[in-house]
């Protein structure tokens, strides 16, 4: 995936950052990733504004929130419970929180009409 501003200057520290998040499928710790990436958390957050367009830790918001639609397209019969723990979640409730913010409802209220947006959140960005 490309997400760096192409308008910017090359920063390799935020990029192998940027790495390693989609490499977990944003299943990171972000203390831990500044620290792997050589730089405080404010200087990591800051760079990550500037060339991503938002923080690390919202990054890795959407790509665990991407990662439920192509879990449960992979295994169909697997709850919420189990569903949200394959995807990096602490608990289903973490995982109904995030999926109401960025699909505006609940998962079974969302899988129970089976929308046609489904691409939207598996596809490539």
């Amino acid at each position: 995936m490309v997400w760096f501003d192409k308008g910017r200057r090359s920063d390799s520290r935020a990029a192998a950052a940027l790495s390693i998040i989609e490499s977990h499928k944003g299943r990171v710790d972000i203390d831990r990733l500044a620290e792997l990436a050589g730089m405080s958390i404010r200087q990591l957050e800051r760079r990550f504004g500037e060339r991503v367009g938002m923080s690390p830790k919202e990054l890795c918001r959407i790509l665990r929130f991407k990662n439920v639609f192509k879990h449960l397209a992979a295994y169909a019969a697997d709850g919420w419970a189990s569903t949200a723990l394959a995807c990096g979640y602490y608990d289903q409730s973490h995982m109904i929180r995030d999926f109401k913010h960025y699909a505006g409802t609940s998962p079974a209220a969302y899988f129970s009409g089976r929308r046609a947006g489904d691409r939207l959140f598996t596809g490539n960005f």
